[in-house]
């Protein structure tokens, strides 16, 4: 198994209970929440609407998408209300004094077809 890299993120002082912060880390964007349950790292996008989580509304261990509302627990990851279904993906963090520090993410190749809806590839030309 692997040993974890920690990077340095935010100071926890500059997160007020109830708020998050984005950064960017290793170009993946990562939300850090400063909540009463506790301090966590998620990815900072929605998976229904593919918008940023930052400024949404947190209770507990619950963020809401500013977008259409839709609930992801902090802890898990997981949707827990629609229109979301697809759970988000959540970093591991610890603190050092006030000093925030996550496993620092991967970033995740998105290989997109080079052609657009619609595209019907050339069928074969019989002989």
């Amino acid at each position: 198994m692997s040993e974890r890299d920690f990077v340095p993120a935010a100071d926890l002082t500059d997160i007020e209970v109830g708020q998050s912060i984005s950064v960017e880390i290793n170009e993946v964007k990562v939300l850090i929440c400063n909540t009463t349950q506790g301090v966590y790292a998620v990815e900072d996008n929605c998976s229904h609407a593919n918008m940023p989580l930052e400024g949404g509304k947190i209770q507990r261990n619950l963020i809401s998408c500013p977008v259409h509302g839709a609930l992801f627990d902090l802890k898990t990851g997981e949707a827990k209300g629609r229109p979301a279904s697809v759970k988000i993906k959540t970093f591991e963090l610890k603190l050092e004094g006030t000093s925030i520090l996550i496993d620092k993410p991967i970033k995740e190749l998105k290989i997109t077809p080079a052609w657009g809806p619609g595209f019907v590839p050339p069928r074969p030309k019989s002989s």
